[in-house]
């Protein structure tokens, strides 16, 4: 079996693009918020095109910042991982 860092290094994990959610809470938000969602451009396609048209926009631009802030908890969890990493494997060893 293949080192989960050597995969990482070779470019074969891809965390963000691989995650899929187990938590069943979560499924259901997501599920329902849609359907929010979609009941919401419904009502605003008979009220006023234009405003759906910003609303629109504005989700846009929140779900393109998603993947960074994804980016940014994984990247200062790793951060944590290699520090702990290190402390467990170095620092601990040199203080015995």
């Amino acid at each position: 079996m293949k080192s989960i860092l050597k995969q990482l290094y070779d470019g074969w994990v891809f965390p963000q693009e691989q995650m899929k959610p187990i938590l069943d809470e979560y499924k259901k938000r997501q599920t329902s918020i849609l359907i929010e969602e979609r009941e919401l451009f419904a009502k605003l396609d008979i009220l006023d095109k234009d405003l759906k048209m910003e609303v629109d926009n504005l989700i846009g631009q929140f779900f393109d910042l998603v993947p960074d802030e994804i980016a940014e908890v994984f990247a200062e969890g790793f951060s944590y991982g290699v520090r702990f990493m290190i402390e467990a494997l170095y620092i601990h060893r040199a203080s015995e």
